[in-house]
């Protein structure tokens, strides 16, 4: 199906929620929109995926634990619901490599600067290493490169 039709269709089965072209997939729970960038290989899945996030009321996340939970539901809900319901398909295998990519994600984010061993999240996006002791902080790195700053008491 192309992805206007899609997307069309998508609009008119939930008028509360926009659909808008962007530069990357995502849910914005305070504007109620999907955007989505038709020229990704994936586009379905990851708009489904994405409506999914909508439709499970998912908004921000204070640890990162927390956006894995929420990443694994939504896809979860894309597998066994949205997919079948607008033909389009989504395979566990690809929905488990897309949640394989948030796991890589924040073992990168809580591996310690200063000695490599995975530290401990205690806020937002501060980490402490069990190991060495250090403290640090990551950028958000979910669509840009990762970086890790120390922080110093």
């Amino acid at each position: 199906m192309p992805i206007k039709n899609l997307v069309d269709r998508l609009a008119a089965d939930y008028p509360n929620i926009q659909f808008k072209p962007g530069e990357h997939f995502m849910w914005s729970a305070s504007e109620k929109t999907v955007y989505y960038n038709a020229r990704d290989i994936g586009t379905e899945t990851f708009l489904l995926h994405e409506l999914a996030h909508a439709l499970l009321d998912h908004s921000d996340y204070d640890l990162d634990v927390e956006l894995v939970r929420k990443e694994s539901e939504a896809w979860d809900m894309t597998v066994t619901k949205l997919a079948d319901k607008y033909g389009v398909d989504v395979s566990e295998k690809e929905a488990e490599m897309a949640l394989e990519s948030y796991r890589h994600w924040l073992f990168r984010r809580s591996k310690c600067p200063d000695c490599g061993t995975n530290g401990l999240q205690t806020k937002n996006t501060h980490y402490k290493c069990i190991a060495c002791g250090c403290s640090w902080r990551a950028n958000d790195a979910r669509v840009c490169e990762l970086k890790r700053y120390r922080v110093t008491a």
